[in-house]
């Protein structure tokens, strides 16, 4: 073997240039010649975290090319979503907003009256003033009530005799 300075490095890592002793890696006297060639040189020296390195870069490249594909498709879709129009951005406008406020505060007058009577009555225009009445009277009972009745909707499937599931006041 060749003698060894402590001090002085005798080579480096072809890969990431860091220093090493030849004693300290185990390298043999005809590897150290090779070594130290400095033009046509053949033989090269990694370290081992270097070399283990390049037996991963393959899988290491693999993955990034993979997930640049998975981050432009990301991009496409946020593109995608930013560039369509939302519900929110349709919901939201003033008009709307304004106009749902205005719905609220007309359906906060409407009761819903269930178990009512079914009508006994034959013509329409009768049927309608009897739920009327029916409906005043309930009112009347619940909250001495003296507004006026303007519609009374009938929901569900009439059955004679029987009462109905409920009667929709809009008052």
């Amino acid at each position: 073997m060749l003698p060894f300075d402590n001090d002085i490095p005798d080579a480096a890592c072809d890969i990431c240039d860091r220093p090493f002793h030849f004693c300290c890696e185990n390298i043999t006297t005809a590897e150290q010649r090779c070594l130290q060639l400095k033009s046509s040189r053949r033989l090269k020296f990694f370290r081992t975290d270097c070399e283990n390195g390049l037996k991963v870069l393959p899988k290491v490249l693999r993955s990034i090319t993979s997930l640049r594909s998975r981050i432009s498709k990301l991009e496409d879709q946020i593109q995608h979503l930013r560039s369509a129009p939302t519900d929110i951005d349709t919901v939201l406008t003033t008009e709307n907003i304004i106009g749902e406020i205005s719905d609220r505060s007309t359906r906060a007058k409407h009761l819903t009256l269930y178990d009512v009577p079914e009508y006994t009555k034959t013509e329409v225009s009768d049927r309608i003033l009897e739920d009327k009445s029916a409906a005043a009277e309930i009112l009347n009972t619940i909250e001495n009530c003296t507004s006026k009745i303007t519609a009374v909707i009938r929901l569900g499937k009439a059955s004679v005799g029987k009462k109905q599931t409920s009667a929709y006041c809009p008052r």
